[in-house]
């Protein structure tokens, strides 16, 4: 596995606004906002990242290490969240190929858990989630 220092303070952000590229897309599928849903983003994160390789895991624990700080600039960023994706996509695959599978099926497993936390995924949180994989697997 790769290491965080390939990527500079830019593209780590990027890494770090992965997971809130999801949350974003996934909770506002259903039009339904609510705090089960940010809870689920932290606890799958935190539950999770610790067992992966560095890029994921330090990139995943970043987030929530100062959760309101990095909403903050994720607030001031124009991406659109598969813009961003992609750029996320292109850019594991260039630096860190090895790394790239696990980042990405890590955001896929963070968005069922997120799609999953108030209620069963429903039609439109899973059209989110098979548009967001179809994104992940262009590169």
């Amino acid at each position: 596995m790769g290491s965080l220092s390939l990527f500079d303070a830019t593209e780590q952000q990027t890494l770090r606004f992965g997971p809130l590229w999801v949350f974003q897309v996934i909770a506002g599928a259903d039009k339904d906002w609510d705090e089960t849903e940010s809870n689920a983003l932290q606890d799958w994160i935190k539950a999770n990242a610790p067992n992966l390789g560095e890029v994921t895991k330090e990139s995943l624990l970043a987030v929530v290490a100062d959760f309101n700080g990095n909403m903050e600039k994720f607030a001031l960023d124009d991406r659109t969240a598969g813009n961003g994706l992609r750029e996320i996509s292109k850019m594991l695959d260039t630096k860190s190929q090895e790394d790239e599978a696990e980042y990405e099926k890590a955001l896929q497993d963070l968005g069922k858990a997120i799609a999953s936390a108030s209620d069963a995924i429903s039609v439109d949180e899973q059209g989110v989630l098979d548009k967001m994989k179809e994104i992940l697997d262009e590169s």
